[in-house]
């Protein structure tokens, strides 16, 4: 199975067992992964997010939106 936050985790690991040396069974090195893997993961799709909404928004009119959401669709008359 395809798990696209794969890179996350493994550098997340790869930063607190390496670099700073610290064992995933005590609390402090199974914090930071977790910081070092969350918080990228969150940036990432927000970014994501916000990109695609961004793309979205481009392509609609903001006076038929207006339009829409005030009941009066247009396409009838």
């Amino acid at each position: 199975m395809f798990d696209p936050f794969y890179p996350f985790d493994w550098l997340a690991t790869q930063l607190v067992t390496r670099i700073f040396g610290l064992s995933l069974d005590y609390s402090l090195g199974s914090s930071l992964r977790f910081f070092f893997y969350d918080v990228p993961k969150v940036l990432t799709l927000l970014l994501t997010i916000s990109f695609f909404v961004g793309t979205l928004q481009s392509f609609l009119d903001p006076g038929k939106v207006r339009n829409f959401l005030a009941g009066k669709f247009g396409f009838y008359g």
